[in-house]
């Protein structure tokens, strides 16, 4: 799939999946870490591609996926035959307000400057109590 989207096909799923939705696009391989790959979606995860492919070749995947903009912050764990997806919803975010003279973030009395610092220590305790 890398070596079709550097021919200039954006847009790409294995042979072996018919959809039209769950496309990879800007594909490419983390040289730093074994079997890590980064790349982008339109509009939403592609979990059902993943577990697709996943099947496929009988392996396991972990999928981390962020759009801040939108708020969207999630995880996702194969592992054993058991899907897991653990992902921010607007009341997770009920606690959290922005200050807009001090141009920050305040969580349970601490100050961030960005949401996303918040959104991470939220998704990690989703994760931790098991809370999909």
């Amino acid at each position: 799939m890398i070596d079709n989207e550097s021919k200039g096909k954006i847009g790409q799923l294995p042979d072996f999946i018919q959809s039209e939705y769950g496309y990879f696009s800007e594909i490419y391989k983390d040289e730093t870490e074994e079997c890590s790959f980064h790349y982008d979606t339109r509009w939403s995860p592609n979990i059902e591609v993943l577990w697709t492919i996943a099947n496929h070749f009988d392996v396991e995947f972990v999928l981390s996926y962020e759009e801040s903009g939108c708020m969207l912050l999630g995880k996702t764990f194969y592992e054993n035959e058991i899907l897991k997806d653990y992902c921010l919803n607007q009341s997770d975010f009920q606690d959290c307000s922005y200050n807009e003279e001090e141009n920050n973030y305040q969580f349970e009395g601490n100050i961030y400057e960005y949401k996303d610092e918040i959104m991470k220590i939220l998704l990690g305790r989703k994760i931790a109590f098991g809370q999909s």
